[in-house]
């Protein structure tokens, strides 16, 4: 932007945006008035510099006119479309919804959040993969090299044939011993956490699976 442009930007253009977009434009979510004004400001200058680079002549009253009807329509200086669901013409427009994350879902004997829907399922919260290897290394300190070596193997899916030729014990010592450390479990976080692991949280095949299923059988019937 040049010299002159930028004076005519603070002493024309500039008065007219700071009297008008107070009164014409509505804020969106945490916007304000004075940010509105100051984005108004941004939108002018892009105007200004597109037209010096296209030889074009400056009209500080179109330029002001222009900027102060895109704010008013909901279009920023960083404006990216409609499709942009934090736009504020998309919200201004009612063409969607901002919820938080946290907004709960399902009947209110369930405990699911919206960022519950949307996350992918086949990726673990890190806060619950933190606690529960925080968990399990309290748990871990209080074995023994047995006991530990039978736990990693059992989980690692080896069979208690192998894990007897392993460790030099009976399929029957086997079976006592991951009993044993079953029931150290149970009495450490309750007597359905080996249950509670593998189950299907209850909002998940209520609400977002039933409502796939309609779907699918909606289309089926229009076929």
């Amino acid at each position: 932007m040049t010299h002159e442009a930028g004076l005519m930007l603070v002493n024309q253009i500039a008065p007219i945006i700071q009297g008008a977009v107070p009164r014409v434009a509505r804020p969106v979510g945490c916007e304000d008035a004075e940010e509105l004004v100051q984005d108004a400001l941004c939108t002018a200058a892009q105007m200004i510099e597109a037209a010096e680079l296209s030889g074009r002549k400056i009209y500080p009253s179109s330029i002001a006119y222009y900027s102060i009807q895109r704010t008013k329509a909901g279009r920023r200086s960083g404006y990216a479309g409609e499709m942009d669901a934090l736009s504020s013409a998309a919200r201004l427009h009612r063409h969607v919804q901002v919820e938080a994350l946290e907004a709960p879902v399902g009947a209110e004997d369930e405990d699911g959040t919206l960022h519950d829907v949307l996350a992918d399922s086949g990726a673990e919260d890190p806060a619950q993969v933190a606690a529960r290897e925080l968990d399990w290394a309290e748990l871990v300190l209080e074995m023994n090299a047995r006991d530990l070596a039978v736990l990693q193997m059992a989980g690692g899916a080896v069979s208690g044939r192998q894990l007897s030729r392993k460790l030099g014990l009976s399929p029957g010592r086997i079976s006592q011993i991951k009993r044993e450390l079953g029931r150290q479990i149970k009495l450490r976080w309750g007597s359905t956490v080996l249950a509670d692991a593998v189950a299907e949280p209850g909002w998940l095949r209520r609400d977002v699976r039933a409502m796939r299923e309609r779907s699918a059988c909606r289309r089926e019937r229009q076929a």
